[in-house]
C-alpha cells in the first residue's frame, strides 16, 4: 500500500512537471501576434488574437543626440544617452492618440563608444542590445509595435576590416570601385559581411537575450537598398562579369539592370534564413525609395534602385516603399515607378513619409498635405504609413521635416487615429491650408511654370515670365476665416520687392493683410499671422507692384482659424473716401487712403495728442475713429495713451 501510494505520489509530481514545463516552454515561445493573411485577394495584415484587422499608423521614432566630434546622429539605444522614461513617454503619448507603430533604426549609432558596434573587440556591443531589448519591454509596456530598422553594417565590430582585408587585398579589380557600396552589395565577401552582422543582432537580441519579438511588426533588413547607378560595374558597357549570383554582359543594358535585381535579390535570400532560424514567426521587410522610371525623376540622385521585378520574387513578406510629398511627383507617379499598382499579393506600408520646412511654412500646412497625400495612397495600394519623425528636429541639423511634436503637436493630434480613423477618408482638420491644391488664378504664367506649383506642396515653383507688377490669387469654394498667411520667395538673385496681400470677401470688399517692401533673396518665407480671424474670406491675392526680380513663389498658404479664434477687427471708410495717416494726429504726414470697397485690419488702437481715437492698420499706418466704421472683435485691441 506504501509502495502503491508511493508511486502515485510520484506520478502526479511527473504530470506537475510536465505541466509546469509545457506552461514555461508556452510563456518562452509567444506566438507573433502579428500576421498577413488574405481577404477578398488582398493581402492585410490583422491581430491574430483579436482577428482585426491592422493597419500601421505611427512614426519614425528619431532621436537625434551630440556626438563625440560635435555633430548630431540618431541615438536612441546610445550607451551613453539611453533613457527608457522618454522611450516610454514617448510610446505612451502615441498609444493615447491612437497610434500602434514606430519604426525606430537600431543602428544609426555605427561609430564610436557608445553604438552598436561592440568598442572592444569583434561582435556588437551587449549594453547596446540590451537597451534594443529594453525599449522592446516598453513597447509591449505601451501598445507599441516596432519596426526594427537596420540601416547599415556598423563601422566598429570586425565587420568591415574583414571585407577589406579580403576584397581590397592590393589587386586591382576592374568592376568595381573601392570605396563604394556596390561591392558591399555585389560580391561574396560583401554578403558574408552582412550575414555576420545579422546572425550576432539575432544571437543577441534573441536567443542569449530572449527578447519579446511580439512586439514586433517585422524586422527590416536595409532601410532602403540601392546601388551607385554613376559608378562601375553599372557604367561600364563592356566585359563579362561573373557574380555569386550570375554572369551578365556588361554591354547590354537589360543585363546590367538585371544584375543589381538579382543582387537584391541574393541579398534578400541570405539574410532572410537567418532571422527566421531565430524568430520563425517573424514579419521581414526591406526599404526602397522609389525608382526613377517610368516617371522620369531622380529621388535619390546617384543612387539607383528597381523594386517592382521584386514584388513577385523576394521572399519578402511585406514592402516598405518611402514616399515623400515634396519631390514634385504625385503619390501615383511613385507608386507607378515602384511597380505597386494593381498589386495585391502582399501589403504595402508607407514605412517613411512626410514634408520639409522649406516647402511647408507651418504644421497646418504640412499636416493638410499629409492628409490628402495619405489618402490618396489608399488608391494606389499603401496600407500603413510612418510619419518622418517624432522629435522636433534640432536646429544643427538640415533638411527638417514637419515632426509629430512641432508646433504643440499639431501633427501628432490632427493626423492621429483618434481623430482621423480612417485615413482614407481623412477628416476636415482643425485648421488648414485652404490654398493647398486650391483654383488658382494669375495675371501670367510660363508653360513649364504654371501657377499650380505654388500650391502643390513641392519644391517646384511658379513664374510668371515677366517683371512686376504681377499677381497670383487662391480661390475657394466656400467661404472661409482665415488667420495666416505665408509665400516663399523663388527668384534669382536677390533684390528688391514690394508685396501686397489682399482678401477679397464674400460681398466683394477687398481687404488688405498686409503689405512688404524690402530687400528679398531666394527661399525666404514671407508668413504673416492675422491679430483675428477675417471671416468670410472667398480668396487671397500676393500682388507684387515693383520690384529687382521676377514675382516667382515656391509655395503660397493660407491657413483656416481654429474655431476658438477671436474675429479680426475690420475698418471700413465712412464715406468714398478717407486719408490714412503716418501718426496718429491729423497733422501727420498722409500715408494713403481707403476708398469705398475696401477695409483693412487693425491690430491696435491709441488716444493721439489731438485728442482723437486712431486705429493702427498693417504697414504702422493709422485712421481716426471717427472717419472709418468697424466690424468684428474691435473692442479687445489694446486702448493705451500713447501710440503703440
Amino acid at each position: 500500500m506504501v509502495i502503491l501510494q508511493t508511486r502515485i505520489n510520484v506520478c502526479l509530481l511527473m504530470i506537475i512537471f510536465m505541466c509546469w514545463t509545457m506552461i514555461t516552454v508556452a510563456q518562452e515561445s509567444v506566438t507573433n501576434r502579428l500576421a498577413i493573411r488574405m481577404v477578398d485577394g488582398q493581402a492585410e495584415f490583422y491581430d491574430t488574437v483579436s482577428g482585426e484587422r491592422f493597419i500601421p499608423r505611427g512614426t519614425n521614432y528619431i532621436d537625434f543626440q551630440p556626438t563625440e566630434n560635435g555633430s548630431y546622429q540618431d541615438r536612441p539605444f546610445a550607451t551613453n544617452s539611453y533613457d527608457p522614461e522618454r522611450v516610454r513617454t514617448a510610446f505612451r503619448t502615441l498609444a493615447e492618440h491612437g497610434y500602434n507603430t514606430a519604426r525606430i533604426f537600431i543602428d544609426t549609432c555605427g561609430d564610436g563608444p557608445y553604438c552598436i558596434g561592440n568598442p572592444d573587440g569583434d561582435g556588437l556591443n551587449p549594453t547596446y542590445l540590451d537597451n534594443i531589448v529594453d525599449v522592446m519591454h516598453i513597447a509591449g509596456d505601451e501598445g507599441i509595435y516596432l519596426l526594427l530598422t537596420a540601416n547599415s553594417v556598423p563601422s566598429r565590430g570586425g565587420y568591415w576590416p574583414y571585407f577589406d582585408s579580403i576584397y581590397y587585398d592590393g589587386t586591382d579589380n576592374p568592376f568595381f570601385e573601392a570605396g563604394h557600396i556596390n561591392g558591399a552589395y555585389m560580391v561574396e565577401e560583401g554578403f558574408e559581411v552582412h550575414r555576420r552582422y545579422w546572425r550576432d543582432l539575432m544571437q543577441g537580441i534573441i536567443v542569449e537575450r530572449h527578447a519579446p519579438t511580439e512586439v514586433l511588426l517585422g524586422w527590416q533588413l536595409f532601410n532602403e537598398h540601392w546601388f551607385f547607378g554613376d559608378k562601375p560595374p553599372f557604367t561600364l558597357t563592356e566585359g563579362m562579369i561573373e557574380l555569386p549570383f550570375g554572369t551578365y554582359d556588361l554591354s547590354s543594358e537589360e543585363q546590367r539592370r538585371q544584375m543589381g535585381v538579382d543582387a537584391t535579390l541574393h541579398m534578400i535570400n541570405e539574410l532572410v534564413p537567418i532571422v527566421r532560424k531565430a524568430d520563425p514567426e517573424a514579419l521581414i521587410t526591406m526599404g526602397f525609395f522609389a525608382p526613377d522610371f517610368p516617371n522620369l525623376a531622380s529621388f535619390g540622385g546617384s543612387w539607383d534602385t528597381d523594386t517592382a521585378p521584386l514584388l513577385d520574387t523576394a521572399p519578402l513578406d511585406f514592402f516598405d516603399f518611402h514616399a515623400y510629398i515634396d519631390t514634385g511627383f504625385t503619390v501615383t507617379q511613385q507608386a507607378e515607378n515602384f511597380g505597386m499598382v494593381g498589386y495585391t499579393d502582399k501589403p504595402i506600408i508607407m514605412g517613411e513619409t512626410g514634408i520639409g520646412k522649406i516647402v511647408a511654412y507651418s504644421a497646418q500646412s504640412a499636416t493638410t498635405a499629409q492628409a490628402a497625400w495619405n489618402a490618396e495612397s489608399c488608391t494606389v495600394g499603401f496600407q500603413g504609413w510612418l510619419q518622418w519623425a517624432y522629435y522636433t528636429w534640432p536646429s544643427a541639423v538640415g533638411g527638417a521635416a514637419w515632426s509629430f511634436l512641432d508646433s504643440d503637436g499639431f501633427m501628432l493630434e490632427n493626423l492621429s487615429p483618434n481623430n482621423q480613423p480612417d485615413p482614407c477618408q481623412p477628416i476636415e482638420l482643425s485648421q488648414r491650408n485652404v490654398a493647398f491644391k486650391s483654383n488658382v488664378t494669375y495675371s501670367d504664367q510660363l508653360p513649364n511654370e504654371p501657377a499650380s506649383l505654388a500650391v502643390d506642396g513641392s519644391l517646384s515653383h511658379y513664374c510668371p515670365g515677366n517683371g512686376p507688377p504681377q499677381w497670383i490669387q487662391t480661390n475657394f469654394e466656400t467661404p472661409t476665416s482665415v488667420i495666416q498667411v505665408a509665400g516663399g520667395i523663388a527668384s534669382w538673385p536677390a533684390g528688391h520687392r514690394q508685396i501686397q496681400i489682399w482678401a477679397t470677401l464674400a460681398d466683394g470688399t477687398q481687404v488688405l493683410i498686409h503689405e512688404y517692401d524690402a530687400y528679398m533673396s531666394d527661399q525666404q518665407i514671407l508668413s504673416y499671422d492675422l491679430t483675428g480671424a477675417l471671416q468670410d474670406v472667398t480668396a487671397i491675392r500676393f500682388l507684387t507692384l515693383e520690384g529687382d526680380m521676377w514675382p516667382c513663389w515656391y509655395e503660397v498658404e493660407v491657413l483656416s482659424a481654429s474655431e476658438d479664434s477671436p474675429i479680426a477687427c475690420l475698418i471700413r471708410p465712412i464715406g468714398a473716401r478717407v486719408n490714412l495717416r503716418s501718426e496718429p494726429t491729423i497733422n501727420a504726414e498722409i500715408a494713403g487712403s481707403l476708398v469705398s470697397g475696401q477695409a483693412v485690419i487693425a491690430d491696435s488702437q491709441t488716444t493721439g495728442d489731438d485728442g482723437f481715437i486712431w486705429w493702427r492698420l498693417a504697414n504702422d499706418v493709422w485712421i481716426r475713429q471717427d472717419v472709418a466704421q468697424t466690424s468684428g472683435d474691435c473692442a479687445s485691441l489694446s486702448n493705451s495713451d500713447t501710440a503703440p
